[in-house]
This record gives C-alpha cells, structure tokens and sequence, in this order.
C-alpha cells in the first residue's frame, strides 16, 4: 500500500485528443514511465469535447485536449500544458503555393476535413463564419488519424490543415507541401483537465506534475 499512496505503482486513466497524443503525449509518457516503471496507464483517445465530459463523468482522471470550446469552469479544473500551430497542406504545384496571402485565399478551395467533432474542424469553422466565408468541407474524413487525411489531399482532392509537427512528418511520406497560416486563431492551447488534482491517486499527480514542466525541458 506504500507503493500506492506515494506513487511508485498505481494506474492512470488518460483520454488525449490525436494532436496531443501525436505531438507531445507519447514522449511525455515515455519519460514518465521510464521514472515510474510500476504505474500502468490506460490511454483513450478521444475528441476535445468528449474528454471534457470524461474527465467530469470520472471516466478518466487526466484528460489532454486542444482548448478552443466554451465549458463552465466549475466542470473541470484545466492546467496549461502545449501550445501547437495548425498549418495549411497542399498537393504539390497546387496555386496556393504561388499565391497565399491570409486564409481567405485557402477558403476559395475545397477542403479535407477530419474527423466529426474533431477540433481542427470546429477552428477551421470558426475562422470561416469570422470572415463571412463558406468553408467547402469536400471530403470529411471518419478517422481519427492523420494519414488518411494526408492521402486526400496528395490525390489532389482538396487542401487540409494539420498541426504544423504532424504535416512536417508526413510530408517526408506524401507529396503534400505546408503554407504557413499566419492568423492568430492558428496557435492553440493544448491543456490538461482534472476534477480536482487534489482528489487524484497519487500516481496521476505525479503525472500531472511531470506534464506541467515538460515543455520546459
């Protein structure tokens, strides 16, 4: 029970959206558990919405997700943890890459949207309704990984936009190219959420602790 109560072993319920599992969240576990080999973690991905609800349901006791919605603070408690930039990916010799000046130049393409309450879908909207413009969703992808996103838009069937780490890796994979987007809508906060850090096994604070100085190191 020692073990328990100082953190050394335990188990960590954990629901992550794909951005941060991607970027930031499998180093970070790496690491931690290098530290702490005798605490198990239960991993679920899940959409920035539903890991707000989990976390409130006692689902899960740490969620990770991309804050752009509005909650009630009295639902969750939530920490900073990242910041990621979202990039523009288009099929090679697209003319976007010859003229590109704000996002509004994108909007006159058809787009490749990921997933359904996905949250680069609910900014892309947002950024869309700000500039009175129509957002042609012409393909939306029911996965919630980044590859076949990347497919559609190498096949030439619509332009994406994709955290700017993930669309550099699969860049090295697919003949996609990335355009900076310059609107400050395009940086998002990553961050934690909690019922109460107070009221968590020892274990998941420890976690919490670990990810609150990661991006630091």
């Amino acid at each position: 029970m020692t073990e328990y109560s100082s953190g050394v072993r335990g188990f960590i319920r954990i629901c992550a959206n794909v951005s941060a599992i991607t970027q930031f969240l499998h180093q970070d576990m790496r690491s931690f558990l290098d530290k702490y080999p005798n605490v198990q973690i239960h991993l679920s991905e899940k959409t920035s919405t539903e890991i707000i609800k989990s976390v409130k349901n006692n689902i899960a006791d740490i969620g990770v997700f991309s804050n752009s919605y509005s909650y009630s603070t009295s639902e969750v408690q939530v920490l900073h943890y990242r910041r990621d930039k979202l990039t523009l990916i288009v099929p090679s010799g697209h003319p976007l890459l010859k003229r590109y000046y704000t996002f509004s130049d994108a909007l006159n393409y058809d787009f490749i949207g990921m997933h359904k309450g996905g949250n680069i879908n609910h900014v892309l909207s947002n950024a869309a309704n700000g500039i009175m413009h129509d957002l042609r969703m012409k393909v939306q992808v029911h996965t919630t990984g980044f590859d076949t996103l990347c497919t559609m838009v190498n096949s030439n069937l619509g332009v994406g936009v994709l955290p700017t780490s993930v669309a550099k890796l699969y860049s090295r994979i697919f003949d996609i190219k990335l355009i900076p987007i310059e609107e400050d809508w395009a940086e998002r906060k990553i961050d934690i959420c909690v019922r109460s850090r107070e009221s968590l096994p020892k274990a998941a604070q420890l976690f919490i602790d670990h990810l609150s100085t990661s991006e630091s190191k």
